[in-house]
């Protein structure tokens, strides 16, 4: 029969004191309702498989219904995989409600400071139909912007006995982490009297046949990284800005002024003039602790780091109770009298996790961050959404950027399955597949979505989140939802099916169904194909994504990518049929000049040797431009934002230009996460020593209030962590050049030295002049040899650790004994095309193909031996004598660098380099005159909103071109030959027409090169009249109101740009 448990909490609050009760009746109808869709869902055929698994997640998500005197209710819904044989085994779940004691808000709590709570406990029985569990309870309170809702999860007891904790992953509200319960949150109360409204109703681009209302496009749009925007790090922070933005510019209004921004700040003004903003993903992250309820919802007497597994951390979207209670059904009484329990004590914190915000687990993705709510209330999203909508000079869209198509490994402990024979803790978690997750990736895991119920949640999710009323929607990483591999390739599929139903979504909010701006970002046959930055199209998707009533999609173009990185030598004359396909072809893409991405990659993909060491025998992306800085921090800033960049995608070239405000602010960005995991030294090594050399000079870091953790450590200056200006870095550093490396230097070539799968096999068969362990084939034998044999006792030894190594992890070996064979393959055929020039290479390849033939068990060993040279390996590390050296004396212990201090060293910098990228800690170094110009350059776009479209095709109306200019260079070879670019200036110039009042606006700007002395217009501009400058960048001051093809321009330097107009000419040469 069911039975109901409730538990006194402080206060002696009783069952009947909750008031709250299983509606019999209602569940009823609920059980039915599930029963007929498992039904369809069953029976469909794929086609139609998708819709019923849609209405299923629908119904599965758990939802406060409203009601007070009526008491509408709470509805809880839940799927299992596997439900019915977990019956048969004598599993029991239960729904355990817990009840916050009235006076206590998230907000009340503090981030370092733990507060003992006393929650009152009940447990709620639910029906089981098939795979789903379906409850309706009424009494539950719900969370409101001043409310506390009740916190749910699951306890499931195993046939065995073990217990579980069972999470929601469409939970609305997780204010205290993804490993503490979920909050029942009303979520209709945060559109009530929401303040935007009539905008969401108004502000549109069209109006279609079916009535709905389709969004303004995205336009030019401001990334924004909500924990590093203010200094409080929060959404309630964030909106508190624009609201001080809002009060000047509506002040301003009233005045009649002619400049509305004339009274803000220039800090201030780096936030305005975009038509949208786009927020870094701000759903629930993968968490320090990942053990237990962990460190945020502390159970009592839980350590907060415990070694053993006595509480498992599974996640399901249900519950349960006993299989004979399922059996008896819903009795006509209700539920039977409860019996008291002691009630259930916790220690609970604010989350105060710092990360950049792609560590995402697709559990939870619903709800907001709580690290980055102040108030712990998701209303805080709205509101910052209804602040934007409202601005006082033109309303600003909001854009989300969901990351749905892959997860970080702690997603296998949040969306388990449990109908399996092994204990899951037995399976390493990159390897724990579910309903909802299958293979690893270079991000951790993918993502399940040839099963229908998975997807059919994870688009709940994407529904739930977009309701809360934003206007568009970046889909991260198009390539990575991957549906299958094909046998004969072994390219990915993508599900574009599923993309295709995500392009299709429409909101839902305040009567209204709004058509959002779809933009996703795709570059494949990345990573499949190597040269894939130049054989993607960048357009699949809006050739393929077909939408109603002629609207399309927008793709994130050639120019915006991460591998995008301005600072490269001689970038823009190389990247320039890139530029030239955007100005053709743009309108559907994302263009600008920074993201995340290229801010952060910036530091990994721009070469520190300066292009003032050219050597003409090296590739000119193998240097830096030094043109951009005399030193290497100097040159992200002056790269990224290049004000003829600015220009040139905001003023001139079609598409929807973004821009990153790190980099528009010219301020450090780093890939900064807070998990504490066996990685946490190895991202370090990887991210610190590039991070520091580029974006942070001496002066920075001797700065008060910068790097205190690395200062207390011992860290005093810049120099004990990275050689000055990147001359400790790979590809610089040269032994005996008199250069001391610094800490993270020397860390970051114990990482360089990490072997890739195909750096194993090269080991193997390259010579050992590169990457190769053997000189010839005879010491590859002599090493097959003394592994097959083991005589000694040191490889006796060292023949056991390889085995167990091979033992303790079966799954990695195998993928990497094949990514190994691959890349002997591939080897073979390559080196015999020229087999005269590779004979070493080839006696290598054969015998390893002998012996992967004759006897596999001994090559396992011998990829083992290899791959274990230089791994990664804290403790190897440690002891390394270099980086030992290179570490301040206090945090040695006997003269030792332990483990543990290495680890505390990795959490203090990414503690210390994530505060560095607050941008108001640089609001004093500001560039106040590119801020201003890049505002010009918005205004600018704003008032010609044809820019956004691609061109025409007569190249009277519409041009661009470029201009390699001799400035010191010299001629090499004949008529047919390109010149010197290296001692060229690129210089790009074109016009573009108003397609509606003939109004003709040229551009032209020197891109890089050395300053130009003199600059003549006579021979680029086909056009004998005077034209009116509109827009000029701060190296132009000097130059006249008027210009025409008489103009010297003396001097013009690299990132000198100006836009001039003449009016109503219809393209027509003067």
């Amino acid at each position: 029969m069911w039975y109901y448990r409730v538990t006194n909490g402080k206060g002696d609050r009783s069952m009947q004191d909750t008031g709250i009760h299983l509606d019999t009746a209602r569940t009823r109808t609920l059980s039915t309702q599930a029963r007929r869709r498992m039904k369809s869902f069953r029976s469909a055929e794929s086609a139609g498989r998708t819709k019923a698994a849609r209405s299923i997640a629908r119904e599965i998500a758990s939802d406060f219904l409203g009601g007070t005197t009526a008491d509408e209710g709470a509805r809880f819904g839940f799927w299992i995989p596997g439900l019915q044989e977990l019956l048969n085994r004598g599993g029991i779940f239960e729904l355990e409600l817990l009840l916050m004691p009235d006076s206590v808000m998230p907000a009340d709590l503090s981030h370092t400071e733990e507060t003992e709570l006393h929650l009152t406990r009940l447990r709620v029985p639910l029906e089981a139909v098939d795979e789903l569990l379906v409850a309706h309870v009424h009494g539950v309170p719900s969370g409101t912007r001043s409310t506390m809702g009740a916190l749910y999860w699951l306890q499931y007891q195993s046939h065995e006995g073990t217990n579980y904790i069972i999470r929601d992953p469409l939970a609305a509200s997780m204010p205290f982490g993804i490993y503490a319960p979920g909050e029942l949150y009303d979520i209709a109360s945060m559109h009530t009297n929401r303040r935007d409204t009539d905008i969401l109703r108004t502000y549109v681009r069209e109006i279609h046949p079916d009535a709905s209302l389709r969004a303004k496009d995205i336009g030019s749009t401001l990334e924004i990284h909500v924990g590093t925007a203010t200094q409080d790090g929060t959404i309630a922070g964030l909106t508190r800005l624009y609201q001080g933005i809002a009060k000047k510019i509506r002040a301003a209004l009233n005045e009649n002024q002619d400049d509305p921004y004339r009274t803000l700040t220039n800090f201030e003004k780096a936030f305005v003039g975009y038509d949208t903003v786009e927020l870094m993903p701000e759903v629930p992250q993968a968490e320090r602790v990942f053990a237990g309820t962990g460190e945020f919802f502390r159970l009592t007497g839980e350590d907060p780091l415990p070694d053993t597994n006595d509480t498992e951390i599974l996640t399901l979207t249900g519950g349960l109770s006993s299989k004979e209670s399922y059996a008896a059904g819903l009795s006509p009484e209700g539920l039977v009298r409860g019996r008291r329990q002691n009630d259930l004590v916790v220690r609970v914190r604010r989350p105060n996790l710092a990360g950049w915000g792609y560590d995402v687990v697709l559990f939870g993705t619903a709800a907001i961050n709580p690290s980055i709510l102040e108030t712990g209330r998701p209303d805080e999203f709205v509101e910052l959404i209804s602040t934007l909508h409202t601005m006082p000079d033109r309303p600003v869209q909001v854009a989300l950027d969901s990351v749905l198509g892959h997860s970080d490994f702690q997603g296998a402990l949040l969306l388990p399955r449990f109908d399996l024979d092994e204990r899951p803790e037995s399976v390493a978690l990159k390897y724990r597949n579910s309903a909802f997750l299958k293979g690893t990736n270079m991000y951790g895991r993918d993502v399940n979505y040839a099963n229908a119920l998975p997807r059919a949640i994870l688009y709940e999710l994407y529904r739930r989140k977009n309701d809360f009323g934003v206007d568009a929607i970046r889909i991260d990483g198009g390539q990575d939802f991957v549906d299958d591999i094909d046998s004969e390739t072994g390219l990915k599929l993508q599900d574009d099916a599923f993309l295709q139903e995500m392009a299709e979504y429409r909101q839902q909010i305040a009567g209204m169904e709004r058509r959002l701006d779809i933009n996703i970002e795709d570059g494949r046959p990345w990573p499949d194909d190597i040269n894939w930055s130049y054989n993607s199209s960048y357009l699949c998707h809006v050739w393929e994504r077909v939408l109603p009533d002629g609207d399309r999609v927008k793709q994130w173009g050639p120019l915006i990518f991460a591998h995008n990185v301005h600072g490269k030598f001689r970038w823009f004359h190389d990247k320039w049929d890139r530029f030239k396909d955007c100005f053709t072809s743009g309108e559907d893409w994302i263009t600008g000049n920074s993201t995340h991405d290229n801010a952060r990659y910036f530091y990994r993909m721009v070469p520190p040797r300066s292009s003032a060491q050219f050597n003409p025998r090296k590739a000119r992306d193998s240097y830096y431009n030094s043109e951009l800085g005399k030193t290497l921090h100097e040159v992200p800033g002056n790269a990224l934002n290049n004000p003829a960049l600015t220009a040139l995608n905001t003023a001139f070239l079609p598409g929807s230009p973004m821009f990153f405000l790190q980099s528009t602010l010219e301020s450090p960005w780093l890939f900064f996460r807070d998990i504490q995991d066996r990685y946490d030294i190895k991202v370090v090594a990887d991210e610190a020593a590039r991070f520091l050399s580029w974006y942070v000079s001496p002066e920075l870091y001797r700065s008060k209030g910068f790097f205190t953790r690395m200062k207390a450590l011992g860290f005093k200056t810049l120099s004990t962590l990275v050689a000055p200006d990147g001359a400790g870095l790979p590809g610089v550093w040269r032994s005996g050049g008199g250069i001391q490396r610094g800490f993270m230097d020397v860390l970051f070539a114990l990482h360089e030295r990490i072997k890739t799968d195909g750096m194993v096999a090269m080991y193997l068969f390259e010579p050992s002049e590169t990457l190769g362990g053997y000189k010839n084939a005879d010491a590859l034998r002599t090493r097959i040899r003394r592994i097959t044999v083991a005589d000694g006792a040191h490889m006796k030894r060292l023949v056991r650790r390889l085995q167990e190594r091979i033992d303790a992890d079966p799954v990695e070996t195998r993928r990497m004994e094949n990514a190994v064979r691959k890349e002997f393959h591939i080897a073979e055929l390559m080196y015999r095309d020229e087999p005269e020039l590779h004979t070493d290479e080839l006696e290598k390849l054969a015998v390893l193909r002998d012996l992967g033939r004759e006897d596999p068990g001994t090559l396992s060993l011998l990829i083992a031996d290899a791959a274990r040279r230089d791994e990664y390996d804290p403790d190897a590390w440690a002891g390394n004598r270099t980086l030992r050296a290179a570490c301040p004396p206090d945090l040695l212990e006997h003269n030792r660098l332990s483990v543990d201090t290495l680890r505390r060293v990795a959490a203090d910098f990414m503690a210390d380099a994530a505060e560095a990228c607050v941008v108001t800690h640089h609001a004093d170094r500001l560039n106040e005159q590119r801020i201003i110009f890049g505002l010009d350059c918005r205004a600018f776009r704003n008032k010609n909103p044809w820019i956004a479209r691609n061109p025409g095709r007569d190249i009277r109306r519409d041009f661009f071109n470029r201009n390699i200019v001799a400035n010191g260079a010299r001629q090499i070879g004949g008529w047919s030959d390109t010149g010197d670019p290296v001692n060229a200036n690129t210089v790009y110039y074109g016009w573009r027409t108003d397609p509606d009042s003939g109004d003709q606006y040229i551009f032209l700007a020197n891109m890089e090169g050395r300053p130009l002395r003199r600059y003549s217009l006579r021979f680029l501009f086909p056009f004998t009249d005077a034209w009116t400058v509109i827009l000029r960048s701060p190296g132009l001051d000097a130059l006249p109101d008027t210009i025409s093809r008489e103009t010297v321009l003396s001097p013009f330097r690299a990132g000198d740009v100006l836009i001039a107009k003449r009016s109503g000419t219809a393209g027509l040469p003067g």
